[in-house]
């Protein structure tokens, strides 16, 4: 989620061996081209994304579609 999450938690997740949840949401002017390729690159599906997403962030809009 990184490339699309809004900076500012300190990056705790990754700095430990996690994966970037979006905790503190999604940025509004994202580079989804980029996104989908990251996420080619690492053979996942942004539904296998979104799951994760709605941990922290099921009230967003998009994370109810």
């Amino acid at each position: 989620m990184g490339v699309v999450a809004r900076a500012g938690c300190g990056a705790w997740c990754p700095s430990f061996g996690g994966r970037c949840y979006a905790c503190r949401g999604l940025i509004s002017d994202s580079n989804n081209k980029a996104a989908k390729d990251i996420l080619d690159e690492f053979g996942l599906t942004l539904e296998q994304i979104m799951t994760e997403f709605r941990l922290f962030n099921g009230v967003y809009d998009v994370a109810k579609e």
